[in-house]
């Protein structure tokens, strides 16, 4: 997958929804991270998510690692988020 870039002159059709981008949010947190040049990764952990649920569930949400559009970074998770550098 190519992330998409706005400012690319000739770069590929901006993304639409896929389950490789599925994620809980918000419509602040979704508009910056479609309208804007935020974007994140979902941080999936095997251990605590072991395959073989039959409904294909999570035991919890996954942690997402933002980029801000300056290249600050962010671990969001189910509690405090994190600052984690700036550029």
């Amino acid at each position: 997958m190519i992330p998409w870039d706005p400012d690319a002159p000739s770069g590929p059709a901006k993304p639409g929804t896929t389950p490789d981008n599925l994620a809980p949010l918000c419509r602040r947190h979704h508009r910056a991270k479609t309208d804007g040049r935020w974007r994140y990764v979902v941080l999936t952990d095997p251990a605590a998510d072991p395959p073989g649920d039959p409904n294909n569930r999570p035991g919890h949400p996954p942690d997402h690692l933002w980029t801000g559009p300056h290249g600050e970074t962010f671990l969001v998770t189910g509690g405090p988020t994190v600052t984690l550098g700036d550029p």
